[in-house]
């Protein structure tokens, strides 16, 4: 007991230490830190306001929606937007107004060249051929009356020898045989042969001078004479035929018989309006 052990006192046996070995870290070695070399976890620092939301794109969208405009930037917005009103109204109104003045030439340069073509197409004078030795030769002053070809009364009567009746409303022109006849009504388009009325494109014309016919009557509605045209001279010859005078209804406007009496004269007409 004083200090000696005894034969049956053991001693004690320290245990072995087993060496584990090292684990290994999820972090590349490279971008471990200095406190991270020891077997310790890595701590990642998190702001305090990601700690309970993770921020995303669309939160991140949502929440820039949700950012109040000022009054200034209101009025800048509405700026914007009278600008591009005022810009848009005035390219309007440029365009229409182009549109217009185009239109508006465009519809004077077909004008002028539908006059100008009429005015191509106006022969240079008229032939009546009376006979062998007596030709009438007619310019293109007298015979045209607005753009419209006729021929004086007095040239016609000397190839056809009618007989005239009437007064300044109204004249009858009668074939010498005395059967035929028609009935011409003062600066109006409708005549009357046998009692059947007619219209004409172009109206008889009443002047101081004389009476204009247009020289689509003897063309349409007389045999026995007959209107030519001679392209390379550009003139039109009118002569008799072999066939009588008489005069032909080719083209009636109604297929009633009109009892001439009953027509108005113009003076009538003018006094009732």
């Amino acid at each position: 007991m004083n200090g000696k052990r005894s034969g049956n006192d053991q001693i004690p046996q320290k245990k072995p230490v087993v060496k584990q070995p090292p684990q290994k870290s999820a972090i590349p070695q490279h971008k471990r830190s200095p406190q991270s070399t020891k077997n310790e976890p890595v701590k990642y620092k998190v702001r305090p306001e990601n700690r309970n939301k993770r921020q995303t794109p669309a939160s991140q969208t949502a929440h820039s929606v949700r950012k109040q405009i000022t009054p200034r930037q209101k009025r800048i917005i509405e700026e914007r937007k009278r600008r591009k009103r005022e810009f848009f109204t005035v390219k309007l109104i440029i365009f229409l107004t182009f549109y217009v003045l185009i239109s508006l030439a465009f519809s004077g340069f077909i004008v002028l060249s539908l006059k100008n073509s009429t005015k191509t197409e106006q022969v240079d004078y008229l032939e009546v051929i009376v006979d062998e030795e007596n030709t009438i030769k007619l310019n293109a002053d007298v015979i045209y009356k607005d753009n419209i070809l006729y021929i004086p009364y007095e040239k016609l009567d000397n190839l056809c020898n009618f007989v005239l009746t009437g007064d300044n409303n109204k004249i009858t022109l009668i074939m010498s045989s005395g059967i035929d006849y028609v009935a011409f009504y003062r600066n109006s388009d409708l005549i009357y042969i046998g009692g059947s009325s007619y219209r004409l494109t172009s109206p008889v014309l009443f002047e101081s001078d004389d009476y204009y016919i247009p020289l689509e009557f003897i063309d349409n509605y007389m045999k026995g004479i007959v209107v030519e045209f001679d392209e390379k001279k550009d003139k039109y010859t009118v002569m008799l035929t072999q066939e009588p005078l008489t005069f032909v209804g080719k083209f009636p406007s109604t297929s009633e018989r009109v009892n001439e009496s009953t027509i108005p004269s113009v003076n009538e007409t003018s006094e009732e309006t």
